[in-house]
């Protein structure tokens, strides 16, 4: 049949709008499957964990964690966070643990645990979305761009570098990341996972088959759903959880669960005033011994010096090394500068030894053994302070307090400095308010910093290169390597 020109126009317009309609249809459908995501993994009752372990947390501190955490089957002594550094509760399954916030709550655990199972199943089953297998034979970086979806890697991962999750920029929306590792999962040292605006921490899940590793200085987002440890290295941040069916280390981390706000910080107690070791005669001396003096020069002293009973042949400093008095009891010791002076050191000696008595017999410190005896990186307020076998100050710690605020430090074993580590003063804080009381030898270590009076009952070791702002009284021997002590101003 021939169409006349109009009824062909009429036809062909006919059939265009049909193809338009088609079109518009499928461009429907399209958007309807991408929008259409993943569904957030059900964590219940482990949502409301920062930090959940079957097998215990260890912890070199300081760490601040927002949100709770918890530790089952096993106790809460294998949970070895303190309660200041956890914004939220700290549930045991009895009584041990952090003391005095821990909070015994074994049904909750067990159900949070079984929880935390369960998510990893459901993560671990969900079906990736095509293309997502093995991306970049299990090395990722480089800013790459990761939509929403699930990925799987069925061997190792490692996050080289820095990686993108890419979202929708409404923050409205809900888009969901699983990633899925059968092997283990590592994060090379100051790494970051970064996303787009939009993007939710809370709708961020990582599945791993093996051990995880986040690098120092990392910056780790989403919740870890591990089947074994996870260890989180010195200064990693996680904005997210650490869910693991073994065991989680920290070392110095800040992790906020995404659920979890910050809560205000109630104003800080009226501390109780303690009174300063009162140290008599010993006070005026810089160095006082009473078996001697071993000095690899130049050593710098600011203060008086003494030694007794032994003589001033055991003091081996010399007069331009000494701004103050050197003080022996008989005709010995550096010429032409020393002072015979035996009724003074006397005196000088036994006030040494009340104030170690005054010092070790303060009692009820506000932290026992604190870091298990190795400590670095606190911040460590006006207070008593009690460690029942060695202390080691294995990098800097910072004292902050006012200038009248006092400290005491009772050590019973040996104390040590690390070489470089430093004591810091802050807030006001004087070395003449600080005192260590030390049953056993000292050691401060090379080019360390130390701040304060140290009571000796035995040796006190002053490396190459250490200075000292505060007092060395020794009941037995000091030996000095190119030092500086430099005896405090008392304030009036």
């Amino acid at each position: 049949m021939k169409l006349t020109p109009i009824l062909a126009m009429l036809v062909i317009g006919l059939l265009s709008s049909c193809e338009a309609e088609t079109e518009s249809e499928e461009n429907l459908v399209a958007n309807s499957l991408i929008n259409i995501g993943a569904a957030p993994v059900n964590l219940g009752a482990a949502k409301g964990f920062a930090i959940l372990s079957k097998s215990g947390i260890t912890n070199v501190p300081p760490s601040a964690i927002i949100g709770n955490v918890g530790t089952s089957p096993i106790t809460g002594a294998a949970l070895l966070l303190t309660c200041p550094e956890v914004d939220g509760s700290i549930y045991t399954v009895a009584a041990a643990g952090p003391l005095p916030c821990r909070e015994p709550n074994a049904p909750l655990l067990t159900t949070a645990v079984l929880d935390m199972q369960a998510a990893y199943t459901d993560a671990a089953g969900r079906t990736t979305t095509p293309g997502n297998t093995n991306i970049g034979a299990g090395v990722i970086g480089g800013n790459q761009q990761f939509p929403p979806g699930v990925y799987k890697w069925t061997g190792t991962l490692v996050v080289a570098s820095d990686i993108i999750l890419v979202g929708d920029n409404d923050a409205s929306t809900n888009d969901v990341w699983i990633f899925q590792v059968a092997g283990t999962f590592n994060m090379s040292s100051a790494a970051r996972i970064k996303k787009t605006p939009g993007v939710k921490n809370k709708n961020i899940f990582w599945q791993v088959g093996g051990a995880v590793t986040l690098g120092t200085t990392s910056k780790f987002k989403g919740t870890l759903l591990g089947a074994t440890s996870i260890a989180v290295q010195t200064g990693a941040d996680v904005k997210g959880r650490l869910l693991a069916q073994t065991a989680v280390t920290l070392q110095m981390n800040t992790v906020k669960n995404p659920s979890a706000s910050a809560s205000t910080p109630p104003a800080p107690p009226t501390p109780a005033v303690m009174a300063p070791v009162e140290l008599g005669l010993a006070g005026d001396f810089a160095i006082l011994s009473k078996s001697g003096i071993t000095n690899v020069p130049p050593s710098y002293v600011t203060g008086n010096v003494g030694t007794s009973p032994i003589t001033g042949a055991a003091l081996l400093l010399t007069c331009n090394e000494v701004d103050g008095s050197i003080f022996t009891v008989a005709a010995a010791g550096p010429l032409p500068c020393r002072e015979i002076d035996a009724p003074l050191l006397t005196s000088s000696v036994l006030a040494m030894q009340a104030a170690y008595t005054d010092a070790a017999g303060r009692s009820n410190p506000k932290e026992l053994n604190l870091g298990a005896g190795v400590i670095g990186g606190n911040l460590l307020t006006p207070g008593l302070y009690k460690w029942t076998s060695t202390l080691v100050i294995a990098s800097d710690i910072t004292l902050i307090g006012n200038s009248t605020d006092v400290w005491i430090f009772q050590v019973a074993g040996t104390f040590n400095m690390s070489s470089a580590a430093g004591i810091h003063l802050a807030g006001g804080a004087k070395a003449e308010n600080i005192f260590w009381q030390v049953s056993g030898a000292v050691t401060l270590g090379t080019t360390s910093h130390f701040e304060g009076t140290l009571l000796g009952a035995t040796s006190i070791a002053v490396q190459t290169n250490a200075s000292v702002n505060g007092r060395l009284l020794a009941q037995t021997a000091v030996t000095l390597q190119k030092n500086t002590v430099t005896r405090p101003v008392l304030s009036i």
